[in-house]
């Protein structure tokens, strides 16, 4: 977030849901401005259409989780998992506690800048901070449960996208009642991780025999994925809108995080 981070640019745009700032988020981003900031990075600026494509939809879910399926899953990733999850194990740290601190830890983080920034500030100066860290957070997760193929080292894996369109008016209060509003959610989440815990066997058998996962237990394993990503991005108070019990990807998803096919400006670009 300094001078020198990831290439990054800005246009304008129409208002994004709910009258705020509407982020798309690439390998990092900034936001500057008010209520009208597009952020894209990562080489490519979105166009007036694409993020007008954002606001079509007043229904869909403002923290959007996209994730194309890996070629190939080497079998030598599968073994760095689990001695990664051996290791950790031995230190006492399991992915379930990570995500419970961030789940605690966000609610709290965003009641202090709200108390002395106001929700329009957060919006613009904080929220970009918070949805790269879930970006983050989604790659090294997704690495562990095994639809990223590559660990995160310096940058994101570019098959993952995360695009965020911050909702509503939080205030500190409302963002600690998040701690006890977010339990039903959290709840059934759990349920999830242990069905997914079984998809991964399956998924990791399927590794050593062809270095390949199927369809569905990839579409399960991601679908957890962005279950817990979308409660974050709520817990963060980056949207008013309860996040679904649902983790399909729908169309309008798929539709928002496909990057548009004319309006794109590529290569480099420095402010």
């Amino acid at each position: 977030w300094a001078d020198h981070s990831p290439v990054c640019a800005q246009t304008p745009a129409h208002e994004s849901l709910m009258g705020s700032s509407s982020l798309v988020l690439g390998r990092g981003c900034r936001a500057r401005g008010r209520r009208a900031a597009v952020i894209s990075c990562g080489g490519s600026i979105a166009s007036r259409q694409a993020v007008s494509a954002m606001n079509v939809e007043s229904s869909v879910y403002p923290v959007h989780y996209r994730i194309e399926k890996p070629a190939r899953f080497s079998r030598a990733q599968l073994l760095a998992r689990i001695l990664m999850v051996f290791v950790l194990g031995v230190l006492g740290i399991s992915l379930a506690t990570v995500f419970l601190a961030a789940y605690l830890a966000l609610p709290a983080i965003a009641a202090a800048r709200l108390s002395s920034r106001g929700s329009q500030a957060y919006f613009d100066g904080d929220a970009p901070r918070v949805a790269r860290a879930l970006r983050w957070y989604a790659a090294i997760f997704g690495w562990f449960g095994l639809v990223v193929e590559e660990p995160p080292t310096r940058e994101v894996p570019e098959n993952l996208r995360i695009d965020v369109a911050p909702t509503g008016h939080p205030t500190a209060a409302s963002a600690l009642w998040r701690i006890i509003l977010g339990i039903p959610s959290v709840l059934v989440l759990a349920v999830l991780w242990v069905v997914a815990a079984f998809v991964w066997l399956f998924a990791a058998i399927q590794v050593l025999i062809d270095e390949r996962v199927g369809d569905t237990a990839f579409g399960i394993l991601a679908g957890v994925q962005r279950w817990s990503v979308r409660l974050l991005g709520y817990q963060a108070s980056l949207t008013e809108a309860y996040p679904p019990f649902d983790f399909e990807e729908t169309d309008e998803d798929r539709a928002i995080a496909a990057p548009p096919s004319s309006g794109m400006v590529t290569g480099p670009l420095h402010e």
